[in-house]
């Protein structure tokens, strides 16, 4: 069964870090996988998308798009945008037939702490704009179906905790 995992949080909660841990144990089981994200799929767009919410929801929407028809094709999709809008999140899950949504749940100061872009000094510089966690406000997924404390647990406890739910529920052997 294909299925997409859509990872989900702050800017810099570990998002991207897990997703790649997580693609490559899902190689090794024998399975098709391809990693969708923002920060990869972006700059394909060139200059005609930004960072503005407006924008951020067409990458989302292109992210999702893509993630349903790789699953047609038997392909997993693991996708990671912050996507900070409850109602574009639920807009994921109508796109896509088997949605799992991953929330990476961190407090501001950790991903601040833990920033490997400079993405929040940039931010709090003004350099950039709207910026999810500092000008814009994340609303926190209601419902789940895994959370991880990416803030205390480690890479290694938070994939151990996805390949659980994945087993638990039937897309794993």
């Amino acid at each position: 069964m294909t299925y997409t995992l859509w990872f989900t949080g702050l800017p810099a909660s570990g998002k991207s870090t897990l997703a790649l841990r997580l693609s490559a144990f899902l190689r090794e089981q024998g399975n098709k996988v391809e990693v969708l994200d923002s920060d990869i799929v972006r700059p394909d767009f060139g200059k005609l998308i930004g960072f503005d919410a407006h924008d951020r929801e067409i990458i989302t929407q292109f992210i999702a798009s893509t993630s349903s028809i790789l699953n047609k094709h038997g392909i997993i999709s693991l996708a990671v945008a912050v996507v900070p809008k409850a109602r574009v999140r639920e807009k994921n899950r109508r796109i896509i037939r088997n949605y799992i949504e991953i929330f990476c749940k961190c407090s501001l100061e950790a991903a601040e702490r833990n920033d490997p872009k400079g993405l929040y000094k940039m931010a709090r510089a003004g350099k950039i704009k709207d910026f999810t966690g500092l000008d814009e406000e994340y609303d926190i997924p209601a419902s789940p179906e895994i959370t991880l404390d990416t803030e205390n647990e480690t890479v290694n406890e938070s994939t151990n905790k996805i390949i659980q739910y994945l087993k638990n529920n039937r897309y794993l052997c």
